[in-house]
């Protein structure tokens, strides 16, 4: 009777760890940066992370999922999307859309009401 209690708690905590892998792996995360910087495949690099929003400060929101970005923000003092410094078209966001590959293929930009202001399309590169 001990050995099935043991058995069956150690196969429920084994399952619990496997659960929370499975969600912190496949689970899109959030930065918030004081500014931001652009790669040579325009793909923004946060710089100066922001720990905790205090609401006294202007930033940027980077949410990446895998290592890829997917999109970038920014945001006013109470968190209300403002037009990003360096952009064309009054675009306050950007989101990033990648193939199975995962090549950048669409950049679409957002103004403030998140409607759509310019799209950006990328051919992927053949493979060799």
């Amino acid at each position: 009777m001990e050995k099935k209690i043991i058995k069956s708690l150690i196969i429920f905590f084994s399952l619990f760890i496997l659960l929370i892998f499975i969600t912190t792996c496949f689970s899109a995360s959030e930065s918030y940066f004081v500014d931001v910087s652009y790669d040579a495949k325009k793909l923004p690099i946060g710089i100066e992370e922001i720990k905790d929003l205090d609401g006294n400060k202007r930033y940027y929101k980077i949410r990446t999922y895998r290592g890829k970005v997917l999109t970038l923000s920014s945001h006013d003092y109470d968190g209300t999307l403002r037009v990003i410094d360096f952009e064309e078209r009054n675009a306050a966001k950007i989101e990033y859309q990648y193939d199975a590959d995962g090549n950048l293929v669409k950049i679409i930009k957002y103004n403030t009401d998140l409607k759509p202001v310019k799209t950006e399309v990328y051919k992927p590169k053949k493979k060799k």
